[in-house]
């Protein structure tokens, strides 16, 4: 039996030594795990994640940059930057977010739908994630905000500068408009301490978008493990952009808008002597403000879907027949080549044809204007004397009388979207497999066919006449000062200094100042100051009439004009669609201007 015993003793020994070494040995692999792991931490990581410490440590926010003020010639603001307020949320635990929210949604009047959104995101949300809870806070919300204390941590009250437009629909096609836009790291982030950078979507917000924006800046913060900022460690300051003083005149600019309500056209008042635009204006216009604004989303959506395309900036894009507005260039020329002469008359029985050819041409009136010469051909706009006119200066001459008016080129304005128009020639129609016609010359020496002009194209050439012959290039900036009050000024931008004949500009001026008299533009009516003017109908379609049962089909109207001087300072071009009153909106403009200048 002590055998048996001694035995089982022996046996109950070796089981319990065969544990402690499965222990030592557990142990020993334990401490060697442990050291090969401290040895991948501390030296094959450790650098790594020293910098991932400071990375969780530290944090960087961005410092918004202000983006430059519009400004019109006279100093009213036509564009800038007003402060939002918001209520955020710090999530560092969900039960305190929770507890804040409940407080925020009971003494603000959080409607329930919004709080349980709200709530929902809370409960999704990782700690230190930040959630907006309300957003474009009116000034009494912001008094009330504070007065129940509902701007503590974790809640605050966050600010942010958007853009905004004084002036509105007015002065769009001008200022445009800016879009807002998160880098391409933060798309998919809705942390509202991310602000979105503003960039120029049109007009002079995009052409000197650069020279506006300026370059944000960034801070370093200091933050403990449950994420909460300690201090400001150090930061490198947003260098704001610059102001732009424009050559418009804001007033001048809502004149045009009011008279342009329900009309959809172009007007452009400028200065034929350095090439500055007083009013730029295309309608239907927008309310730039519509794209930053949610309460305004109604208007956006019509922006977008109105046949009327009021973002389509006729000015500038719209391109249309320039009718008899260039029978003057065409005219003035004309003498200037020895074509013809001051007395050179036709006698108009109300057509022409050519030769034996089978088309008959038309004048506007069937009946004719009998014998005419070259200042009654501009004040009755007589189509008979420049069928004839067109055949003396042929298609490759009429080309090049068209592009020293800038017509088939940019004109250089300084606003995004301008189109060369189309200006006809004989390489064009080879382009197209076609061969030039007769007909096609005798219709281009009215401003019909092919030949196509933007209204900003237009008011080019009514500058280039009015100056006899000197161009400047048009354009809306004036000056640029910079956050440092440095100043840049526009300088002279003359493209081209060319004198025409003075006596033959003058022969073509007395008639178009007879023009408003008793010509054609008769219902403009006669002003104080020597005003010389040509007006012009677009057809649309072949004896349209000047209207038509369908308004869409109906003629165009054109306007041009300026004030005689040595060195004018005043000049209107005007285009309206599908209706016949572009020299009554003139009138009323030009009246306008002469009051107030």
């Amino acid at each position: 039996m002590s055998d048996s015993l001694q035995s089982n003793y022996r046996a109950q020994q070796h089981d319990h030594f065969k544990r402690v070494l499965l222990a030592i040995a557990f142990f020993i692999l334990l401490v060697c795990v442990l050291i090969g792991q401290l040895f991948r931490l501390q030296i094959l990581s450790g650098r790594v994640l020293f910098h991932r410490s400071l990375d969780n440590q530290f944090t960087f926010a961005d410092l918004q940059s202000q983006r430059g003020e519009i400004l019109d010639r006279h100093g009213e603001v036509l564009a800038k930057n007003i402060p939002l307020f918001h209520v955020d949320l710090f999530v560092e635990s969900r039960v305190k977010a929770q507890r804040a929210l409940t407080k925020f949604a009971t003494d603000f009047g959080l409607e329930q739908s919004v709080h349980q959104k709200i709530s929902e995101r809370i409960q999704r949300a990782r700690p230190l994630d930040t959630i907006r809870v309300f957003s474009r806070l009116s000034q009494q919300q912001r008094q009330l905000v504070y007065e129940k204390n509902l701007h503590l941590p974790p809640l605050k009250v966050t600010p942010e500068f958007i853009r905004h437009y004084p002036c509105g629909a007015p002065c769009a096609s001008v200022t445009g408009y800016v879009l807002a836009k998160k880098q391409e790291k933060d798309q998919k982030s809705d942390n509202p301490n991310i602000l979105a950078a503003y960039s120029g979507a049109d007009g002079v917000e995009k052409s000197y978008d650069d020279i506006l924006s300026g370059h944000a800046g960034v801070v370093q913060l200091q933050r403990d493990a449950k994420g909460k900022i300690l201090q400001t460690l150090s930061q490198l300051p947003a260098q704001n952009g610059a102001d732009i003083t424009l050559t418009i005149d804001a007033k001048l600019q809502r004149f045009v808008a009011e008279k342009m309500q329900g009309k959809r056209g172009a007007v452009i008042v400028n200065n034929p002597s350095n090439g500055e635009i007083l009013a730029l204006y295309s309608a239907p216009s927008y309310d730039p403000n519509a794209f930053l604004d949610p309460a305004l989303s109604d208007k956006l959506t019509h922006y977008l879907t109105s046949s009327d395309k009021p973002l389509f900036n006729r000015v500038l894009s719209g391109q249309f027949p320039p009718a008899s507005t260039v029978k003057p260039f065409l005219a003035l020329h004309a003498l200037e080549e020895k074509l013809i002469t001051p007395s050179f008359q036709i006698f108009d029985t109300g057509s022409f044809r050519y030769k034996d050819t089978a088309n008959v041409y038309r004048n506007w009136n069937r009946g004719g204007h009998g014998r005419v010469n070259v200042q009654k051909a501009i004040i009755v706009s007589n189509d008979t004397f420049f069928y004839h006119l067109s055949l003396k200066l042929g298609i490759d001459l009429m080309s090049t009388i068209y592009g020293h008016y800038g017509f088939g080129s940019l004109t250089g304005i300084d606003l995004p979207g301008e189109k060369n128009g189309l200006l006809p020639s004989r390489n064009w129609k080879r382009a197209r497999g076609q061969t030039w016609l007769i007909g096609d010359t005798i219709i281009t020496g009215i401003g019909q066919g092919s030949l196509l002009v933007t209204p900003i194209q237009m008011a080019y050439a009514n500058a280039i006449f009015a100056a006899r012959g000197d161009a400047f290039v048009p354009h809306v900036v004036r000056e640029m000062t910079y956050p440092d009050r440095t100043i840049k000024t526009q300088l002279d931008n003359r493209s081209r200094k060319e004198t025409l004949t003075y006596s033959y500009w003058t022969h073509i001026t007395q008639a178009m100042q007879k023009v408003i008299e008793y010509g054609t533009g008769s219902r403009f009516g006669r002003l104080k100051q020597p005003f010389a003017a040509k007006t012009g109908t677009a057809q649309l379609v072949k004896n349209s009439g000047r209207t038509h049962h369908i308004k869409s089909l109906s003629d165009h109207s054109w306007f041009i004009g300026f004030f005689v001087q040595d060195k004018p300072n005043y000049a209107i071009t005007i285009l309206l669609e599908n209706d016949n009153d572009a020299l009554l909106i003139a009138r009323e403009i030009v009246e306008h201007s002469t009051r107030y200048q």
